[in-house]
């Protein structure tokens, strides 16, 4: 014979503490639904900010105009449509990479311009000795001029269409280690063309 399971007694206590674990269960679930909730909300707002930030094309170009070299002038081109416009429009960012290492030398001329080296050969240069022996030339702001004097911004977009479609023209570095070093050479020219302007100013003062 089976004996009957004995009943199941249920002291006040222990009910009430059983009935306190699970409402404070179900509001830690609770709020843990609604801090995730705010989180995302926080999360998304930020977005939201930051691309208004980025797409802002004139914010952009006070951004850029002057601070980058010609290795970071090709990098943000890369970073949306809305860098890619200001890279490509705006001649004042253009003409910052170009003044960014106190100049350009031929190839890098060549390549920032989309000219060819007859074309180059014809512009305003400086010559410079280089340390190793030989000699290079040098491109400052009157041949920035004088090769936007000829159609201005709309025909150097015109030309790097053509040099895109052109297998002869030399790219940009794309390796990562190759754009790693153009960056930490403009970087070095930059610096020393800061210190040059500084000398000047301080020979100046005196």
């Amino acid at each position: 014979m089976v004996a009957a399971p004995a009943p199941c007694c249920i002291r006040g206590g222990d009910a009430h503490i059983s009935g306190l674990e699970i409402n404070s269960k179900a509001a830690e679930d609770n709020w843990r639904v609604r801090v995730g909730d705010m989180n995302a909300n926080k999360g998304h707002r930020t977005r939201i900010a930051i691309d208004a930030v980025v797409s802002d094309v004139n914010l952009v170009a006070l951004i850029l105009a002057g601070n980058i070299g010609p290795s970071g002038f090709a990098a943000a081109s890369l970073v949306c449509k809305a860098w890619l416009s200001v890279c490509r429009e705006e001649e004042r960012v253009l003409r910052g990479v170009a003044a960014y290492q106190g100049g350009l030398t031929k190839g890098v001329f060549m390549k920032l311009f989309a000219v060819s080296s007859q074309e180059a050969d014809a512009l305003p240069r400086a010559k410079r000795l280089r340390f190793g022996g030989g000699h290079y030339f040098l491109y400052r702001a009157d041949a920035v001029d004088a090769v936007l004097a000829a159609g201005g911004i709309k025909a150097w977009r015109d030309r790097l269409r053509v040099s895109c479609k052109s297998p002869c023209i030399a790219r940009w570095p794309s390796q990562q280690s190759g754009v790693r070093l153009s960056s930490q050479q403009e970087e070095r020219l930059r610096a020393r063309e800061l210190q040059r302007r500084a000398w000047g100013l301080i020979r100046a003062g005196k």
